[in-house]
């Protein structure tokens, strides 16, 4: 079953300019905590980081992921604003 994946937290791309700062947070479907994976990053590295294959249990080929879906179940990385950098 595909996992929800939201659409870049209703942020849009005048984003990338505008100083602020974000986290990359995964989220687990079966109730695991959240985890921050990144901080204090650009709205472009959030976003570039987010659209790699392997930050989704969907999509993920490579052996850490694999495993990691093996143990926690399915997973994906989203971002958000990080309220402790930027402006």
């Amino acid at each position: 079953m595909a996992m929800y994946r939201p659409k870049y937290w209703g942020i849009n791309n005048q984003a990338a300019n505008d100083g602020k700062r974000y986290k990359v947070v995964r989220f687990y479907k079966n109730g695991w905590e959240t985890k921050t994976i990144a901080a204090n990053l650009s709205f472009s590295e959030a976003q570039s980081h987010c659209n790699h294959t392997e930050t989704s249990s969907s999509t993920c080929t490579e052996r850490a992921g694999r495993r990691h879906t093996k143990l926690h179940g399915e997973w994906f990385d989203g971002y958000d604003l990080d309220k402790r950098g930027g402006r």
